[in-house]
This record gives structure tokens, C-alpha cells and sequence, in this order.
């Protein structure tokens, strides 16, 4: 289901949306802090099952071309996180999962 990649970047895509109008809901006054927060927090788990998911997908990967799809998983959840569209908890538990692949490839 994952492997082409275009239902994980079409999560994405929505995930981003629906990240955007909160935020401007809440700018706007629409959204008082706690609701906002606990949106906040629901969005991160769904971005972090998200990168689970990619991170789990390239078990069925061909080498050659599992380096540069795990190079670019990084990134993403660096920029992920860069944008706080992350939490700080949900980045290490993925930064720890990546570690644990990394081993286990290896």
C-alpha cells in the first residue's frame, strides 16, 4: 500500500491543510489555547504514525535504493520538527526508531 510512496505523501499533503487551518483558526481567535494545543498534539501523532510508516516501508526496499529513501526520511522528520509540526517527544521517539532500523539493517 506504501510503496509508491503516493499515499504517504497525499497523508502528508492533508495533514498540512488541516495543520494550516487550525492555525489560522486559532490566530483569528476561532480556537481557544487548550482545544489548540490538544490539536497540536494530535497532529504530531499523526505525522509521527506517518514516518513510522515510511520508516517501516523500506523493509521492503532494495538496498541500493534503501540509503537514499532513509537519508530522505531524516530530513523530513528534521523538517518536521523544524516546523513544529512535531513534538519534541514524538521526534525522539522517531529518531530512536531510525537508531533501532539503522541496527538492525546493519
Amino acid at each position: 500500500m506504501y510503496h509508491d510512496g503516493k499515499l504517504i505523501e497525499n497523508d502528508i499533503i492533508e495533514l498540512n491543510k488541516l495543520r494550516g487551518n487550525i492555525t489560522h483558526e486559532y490566530t483569528r481567535g476561532k480556537i481557544n489555547n487548550e482545544y489548540y494545543t490538544n490539536l497540536k498534539n494530535e497532529i504530531s501523532i499523526v505525522y509521527e504514525e506517518i514516518f513510522k510508516k515510511r520508516i517501516d516501508s523500506l523493509n521492503g526496499v532494495q538496498e541500493n535504493n534503501k540509503e537514499k529513501l532513509l537519508v530522505q526520511i531524516k530530513d523530513d522528520i528534521t523538517d518536521a520538527y523544524s516546523k513544529e509540526k512535531i513534538s519534541e517527544l514524538h521526534y525522539s521517539l522517531l529518531k530512536e526508531r531510525l537508531s533501532n532500523y539503522e541496527k538492525f539493517k546493519s
